[in-house]
């Protein structure tokens, strides 16, 4: 059954390129990390550790090579972007969760108050794994929401399958065979497809739901998890306002807006959008910000 509803990887860099809906692998993958789960519901630490290491062996192993498969996809994206925004991005969220998983593993006593009838009773906080979490990923940034998220999903003993997106198919391609390479499926695993892919995704009943995109597909992910009563995480598109105050140096505004702004095209859910400015100083302000970005490119 596997095999026969494989995804075939695609070459062109289209969108609309046909991918076949790989439906009964979404269920035999999901089947297959729930019955994992059931099989050791709590990852010791040590098992945690070893996952984020791999997560971390992988992105600096091929660094060069996922660089590369996003330079494809963009066309023109500077392999010191991705290397900023992807890869550096993602190597520290591992490395801070690890750095803190001992901890917060721990259980955490309470102190409450108890009925008579509970008189010697003690509260407790166990942290427990979800089970199987989805993600789904954007275009924008193609790696770090992949791998920030697993950082989170990993240490807390779950497991993980990743939608990535159609619009990125050699990077998404790139992740299927190296996710493939590090994480057997009953761990980790990505489902590549179109946007019906996507859909059909969203729609399986996970413990758990990550979505990162924009708000019109967030809301039909969310009525797509909300048949299944599936929690959900969605970091959605929104606008991002710069207020310059009357004694603030214009030079120094201009120079970090204008260097924000042309990160990854301006393609970042945190790019400034528009600028309050006093009304005396916009003129003088559009200016330097000419300036600024001529002398960047």
């Amino acid at each position: 059954m596997l095999a026969s509803a494989e995804v075939v990887p695609i070459e062109s860099k289209s969108p609309q390129s046909v991918y076949p809906v790989p439906t009964e692998r979404l269920k035999v993958l999901l089947n297959k990390q729930r019955l994992a789960h059931s099989a050791i519901p709590y990852p010791d630490y040590e098992t945690r550790i070893k996952r984020l290491d791999r997560c971390i062996d992988l992105l600096v192993t091929h660094q060069d090579e996922i660089c590369e498969a996003v330079n494809s996809d963009f066309g023109c994206r500077s392999p010191h972007v991705t290397r900023m925004s992807d890869l550096f991005v993602s190597l520290q969220s591992l490395k801070f969760t690890k750095k803190r998983l001992k901890h917060w593993m721990k259980v955490e006593r309470r102190l409450a108050p108890f009925p008579m009838n509970l008189l010697g009773a003690r509260s407790e906080i166990h942290h427990q794994p979800k089970g199987v979490v989805g993600i789904m990923t954007p275009w924008n940034v193609p790696v770090n929401p992949i791998f920030s998220q697993l950082a989170d999903v990993l240490a807390a003993g779950n497991r993980a399958m990743i939608k990535p997106s159609e619009f990125t198919p050699h990077t998404s391609a790139l992740l299927e065979k190296l996710i493939s390479d590090y994480f057997f499926d009953e761990e980790v695993v990505v489902i590549n497809g179109d946007a019906e892919t996507g859909a059909a995704f969203s729609q399986l009943p996970f413990d758990h739901l990550i979505f990162t995109g924009s708000t019109a597909v967030g809301a039909k992910v969310m009525a797509s998890a909300a048949a299944n009563l599936t929690p959900v995480t969605l970091e959605l598109g929104g606008k991002s306002p710069v207020i310059i105050a009357d004694d603030y140096d214009l030079d120094d505004a201009a120079d970090k807006l204008m260097a924000a702004k042309a990160m990854n095209a301006g393609q970042l859910c945190i790019s400034p959008d528009f600028c309050f400015v006093p009304e005396k100083s916009m003129d003088a302000f559009v200016d330097k910000c000419r300036q600024v970005i001529s002398k960047l490119y």
